[in-house]
């Protein structure tokens, strides 16, 4: 395909992706009121408030569009790995798959994790710093700004196992390194729990906790499958060598021959002699694969003035 057709299947694409998060988002309009409640479920007690008359269509509109794009999200992946898909060894399409659904897996699990698990957390601390007189109102953009934020940023860093396994598979990093300098990991992963999470300590550490998780998690595993493929290698390349045995068996094959070792003389075959000064098996190859008797063609000469008396 030339430059153009790419351009092309490229544009396709990505109208097929727009037009399929347009689908999702359009379907979940019809149930966005019960996706708002799941959404405020967390901060149900004290209640959200909107301060503008078109505030509360555009959170169910956000909330329709951010559900809808999670559920084409899959599809999306789909479309944009068929079109690298040609570009690909056969090898590499093997391992694409793989690489795909744990990518997308490992974000869903982080997007999950962060709306069940610390978004109720995180609101009940928060909210606990009010008092008599200092009450919450809430406006439903902030929250729902607040809550997308979270998600976004634990679906993000619950992508590290697949950067870890990357780096180190192509070489980049070896796996000995990372676990070696773990307490160096334990400072950046403070700093990017601080960057993804609101300015509060429980955020923060239950972001911290499973993110060194997965970081050790991956680089134990990372070094599983390094060291099982450098074995692998190595016994790829390493030379075929023959069975224990062989050269020992035609050593004594060849001794048995050898007059004054306890064999007995050859009769000369077809016109061939023996040659005493030769009757040295240091000589001799060992690992031919075939017996080489130090036989010489004889002539007419030389099988008369040899003697016929045994050595």
């Amino acid at each position: 395909m030339g430059l153009l057709d790419h351009l092309e299947e490229l544009r396709k694409v990505l109208i097929q992706s727009l037009v399929a998060v347009g689908v999702g988002a359009g379907l979940c309009w019809f149930w966005s009121a019960q996706l708002m409640e799941i959404v405020i479920a967390p901060v149900s007690e004290q209640g959200v408030y909107f301060t503008a008359p078109n505030d509360a269509f555009m959170a169910r509109l956000k909330v329709a569009v951010v559900v809808g794009l999670f559920a084409v999200a899959p599809f999306v992946l789909y479309r944009v790995y068929a079109f690298v898909l040609p570009a690909l060894y056969r090898k590499e399409r093997r391992i694409m798959g793989p690489i795909l659904f744990w990518t997308a897996l490992l974000f869903y699990l982080g997007v999950a994790f962060a709306f069940f698990v610390v978004a109720p957390y995180v609101m009940t601390f928060m909210m606990g710093f009010g008092t008599e007189t200092l009450k919450p109102l809430i406006s439903v953009t902030s929250y729902l700004g607040f809550v997308f934020r979270l998600c976004l940023g634990f679906g993000l860093v619950f992508e590290l196992p697949m950067v870890i396994l990357g780096v180190c598979i192509a070489g980049i990093v070896r796996p000995q390194v990372l676990l070696r300098t773990w307490r160096y990991a334990i400072v950046i992963i403070a700093i990017i729990s601080a960057i993804f999470t609101p300015p509060d300590v429980i955020s923060q550490v239950m972001m911290m906790v499973p993110v060194l998780v997965l970081y050790l998690g991956s680089a134990v595993l990372a070094l599983i499958l390094v060291r099982k493929r450098d074995r692998a290698r190595a016994a790829a390349d390493a030379p075929q060598k023959r069975p224990k045995g062989i050269d020992t068996v035609l050593d004594l094959r060849i001794l048995q021959n050898v007059p004054g070792r306890g064999g007995r003389e050859p009769e000369p075959e077809s016109g061939m002699a023996w040659d005493s000064s030769t009757a040295n098996a240091s000589n001799w190859p060992r690992s031919s694969g075939r017996s080489a008797r130090p036989w010489r063609p004889s002539t007419a000469s030389s099988c008369a003035s040899r003697p016929a008396t045994a050595p």
